[in-house]
């Protein structure tokens, strides 16, 4: 078995953390309190080339999110489900979570990919804002083989 994490796709982590937080920003932004109302919907896609961490090879990388989106007076949650193929086999996915009070901006993400081989991708990040001043204080993201199939 081998296991092998990489930086090359903690960039585009940190990279699409970024998009989707600024996303999420202008979201809450615009959105009006419904505590009481159903959830809002939001989907959202992203293709990209990245490293494939078992092989070490590019591949493509797409992602699809629904957001479930609640504004709950001075607190916004949302959370999203995702789908994950790759141009190398993998498909998978995970969730997201992403909840903003008053003290932090935090968006925590976990996707798992699975090859017909077996071989599994795990990709996880975590990335946390002062909503008052904007400044970084968690940003963490990695990309990991967590089994390369023989």
């Amino acid at each position: 078995m081998t296991r092998r994490s990489t930086t090359h796709g903690v960039g585009w982590l940190k990279g699409t953390v970024g998009a989707l937080g600024a996303s999420a920003l202008m979201v809450m932004m615009l959105a009006s309190p419904a505590a009481a109302d159903p959830p809002t919907l939001d989907d959202f896609t992203i293709t990209f080339p990245d490293l494939n961490p078992c092989t070490g090879e590019t591949h493509t990388v797409t992602i699809e999110l629904t957001f479930f989106q609640h504004d709950h007076g001075d607190r916004f949650i949302e959370h999203g489900v995702s789908s994950v193929t790759t141009s190398s086999g993998f498909e998978g996915g995970g969730t997201t979570t992403l909840v903003e009070t008053e003290g932090a901006f935090v968006f925590r993400a976990v996707d798992v990919l699975t090859d017909e081989a077996g071989s599994r991708i795990m990709a996880r990040t975590i990335f946390i804002v002062d909503p008052e001043t904007g400044a970084v204080r968690v940003e963490r993201g990695d990309l990991t083989c967590v089994h390369a199939a023989e």
